[in-house]
């Protein structure tokens, strides 16, 4: 089974729990990240370290539902944003939830192949790879691409944590 049909599959009938939602484990990451007795969630974390900068264009690449991307709309951190995922059923889902929030005019989704990508040449201001970068097998390819999508001064979020 395709990694593809796995995601179609687990959106519609979930029947995997991410370790992420457990609480002990969030605040584990959050601690870990800001080094705070308070930790930070990573996008807070890296709106603090960007000290107030805001991004016109985005780009997310292994968008799933599209949570990081309705997340980092709400906070103002980009304009606007694409987002790309293998994963159809995911992709509607992340359409339907944005629209919901009437943000569908700010966030572009589409069907894409992480080992394949076919992205714009600096058309992006901010890239984020949250939680994607384990499903690709062709990392060199991807990050090649990815740093040829930023613009001069662009800035690559990557949040792949594994665990200590």
């Amino acid at each position: 089974m395709s990694s593809e049909n796995f995601w179609d599959r687990e959106v519609a009938a979930p029947t995997h729990t991410s370790w992420m939602e457990h609480p002990t484990v969030r605040e584990y990451i959050a601690r870990s990240i800001s080094r705070a007795e308070e930790g930070l969630w990573p996008v807070d974390w890296f709106m603090q370290w960007l000290g107030g900068r805001r991004f016109a264009r985005g780009l997310s690449i292994g968008c799933g539902t599209g949570a990081l991307e309705r997340d980092v709309l709400r906070k103002n951190l980009v304009d606007r944003i694409d987002a790309f995922d293998g994963s159809t059923n995911s992709l509607r889902i992340a359409r339907d939830l944005a629209r919901g929030e009437e943000m569908s005019s700010r966030a572009r989704y589409f069907a894409a192949d992480f080992n394949e990508p076919f992205l714009p040449c600096r058309a992006y201001d901010v890239v984020f790879i949250h939680q994607a970068l384990h499903h690709v097998a062709k990392l060199e390819k991807l990050l090649r691409s990815v740093l040829l999508a930023l613009e001069p001064g662009g800035v690559l979020y990557l949040d792949e944590y594994i665990g200590p």
